[in-house]
């Protein structure tokens, strides 16, 4: 339950501060430091009302508001290093085309299709945009389910992931690697869009 709003989420979505050392709250965007958590649903607003609660005001608050934000933007980022390190990232149109006509190759003879995230940077252009719709109807005629789909950063963002040029879509699959990604990518676009 996030302690602002009172609303409840899965765990993975909320924003986990503990108490540090010397008293003050410290964000835990991996949820795994020591101590009693405090959930927030991650969204600046939240953040920012939590942190004046324990008495964070004026620019200590908005250097800690920059610091959580870019926390949450470098756990996203490793992340999606992480699947491209295991083999579970696929990036680029030609990749993303390849990997949809496998699906069908697959569906065809009765194997289901790994659970996927599709990422595409905001900056994307038209062109690409098309293409990745029409590739994004084809996985959901052959899933009869829609794909999950996010718009968030950038090429040079998603670029800097795969090797150093701008890529405009990515796609994350096996189980594991959605789930964490997509906690990230959660959180991420709650703090980056106003309430």
């Amino acid at each position: 339950m996030c302690v602002v709003t009172r609303k409840t989420a899965d765990k993975s979505f909320l924003l986990r501060f503990v108490v540090g050392p010397d008293g003050s709250l410290v964000e835990d965007v991996t949820g795994k430091l020591p101590g009693r958590g405090r959930y927030v649903l991650p969204s600046s607003q939240n953040i920012a009302q939590l942190l004046k609660r324990s008495g964070i005001k004026g620019e200590a608050l908005e250097q800690q508001l920059e610091r959580i934000a870019q926390a949450l933007l470098r756990r996203l980022l490793d992340g999606l290093n992480l699947a491209r390190r295991a083999g579970d990232l696929r990036w680029g149109m030609r990749a993303v085309t390849e990997m949809v006509d496998g699906l069908a190759n697959a569906s065809t003879k009765g194997k289901t299709p790994p659970p996927m995230l599709w990422l595409l940077a905001k900056d994307a252009a038209s062109n690409t945009r098309d293409k990745f719709t029409g590739q994004c109807r084809k996985v959901a005629a052959i899933t009869q389910q829609d794909p999950e789909v996010f718009e968030l950063l950038d090429r040079d963002h998603f670029g800097g992931v795969c090797g150093g040029n701008e890529i405009a879509v990515l796609i994350v699959y096996s189980d594991g690697m959605v789930r964490r990604v997509k906690a990230d990518v959660v959180r991420l676009q709650s703090f980056l869009v106003a309430d």
